[in-house]
Order: structure tokens, then sequence, then C-alpha cells
């Protein structure tokens, strides 16, 4: 299971169960020691509207609008690795449940996995 920092959105690793890809969120390490006064810094959460903008971006096959949306989370300071680990991640565990409960067809979560290759291409881009 992958731990996910409810305060600053970062990656914090992955505890047991490992075949438990699911995300659970917690405090990491330095969000518990400044705890006391924290205050969230500005564009740091990003990450439930970068989720929701890249499902409706990669429904709707729109690779540009979710260029744009990863540029502004990595601006804001989510790590290329946060963006998979912590956004993208879900979002295809949503698609996979939509799929599963019969709301999208085959042919949509296919076309949703190509669309999350093309992005992962992207951040690798960024990355470098």
């Amino acid at each position: 299971m992958f731990r996910w920092c409810a305060y600053c959105q970062h990656l914090i690793g992955e505890v047991p169960p490992y075949d438990d890809f699911r995300v659970s969120h917690g405090m990491c390490a330095a969000c518990f020691r400044g705890a006391e006064g924290f205050e969230i810094a500005a564009g740091v959460l990003h990450a439930k509207s970068l989720f929701e903008q890249l499902e409706r971006a990669g429904r709707g096959g729109d690779l540009e609008a979710s260029e744009t949306a990863v540029r502004e989370a990595l601006a804001a300071g989510l790590r290329p690795s946060d963006v998979l680990v912590g956004v993208l991640h879900p979002v295809l565990g949503r698609i996979g449940q939509l799929w599963a409960s019969g709301a999208i067809t085959v042919g949509d979560e296919h076309r949703f996995t190509a669309f999350a290759l093309q992005l992962i291409d992207h951040l690798r881009f960024d990355e470098r």
C-alpha cells in the first residue's frame, strides 16, 4: 500500500500489504515535526484538482490539457513521482472501477491507459 502525506501531498513510502496498490493517507515526518503552526504552502495542495483534471482530460483524450495540469502541479512543488503515485495511480484505479461497474466500456479503459502512458512519457521528459 502506498502512503501519501495528506499535508504536503508527497509520497511517504510503501507499507504492508505490498500487494495492495491503493493509496493510504498519513503525515510525513517533516510535516509531523512542523505540525504545530503548520501552514500549507500556496499551491501545494493541487492533488485533488489534478486528479479531477486528469480524469476529465483522459476520458476526453486531451493530452494537452493534462500536460498543462501536470506542469502546474510540478511548478507548485509536486515531484514527478508524486504525480505518478499520488495522482495518476488513483485516477487509473478510478477508471478501473468505472469499467468494472459497467459505467465505461473496455475501449474507454484502453484509451485511458494509452493516454496515461503518454502522460508518463511527458513526466519523464519533465524529470530530466
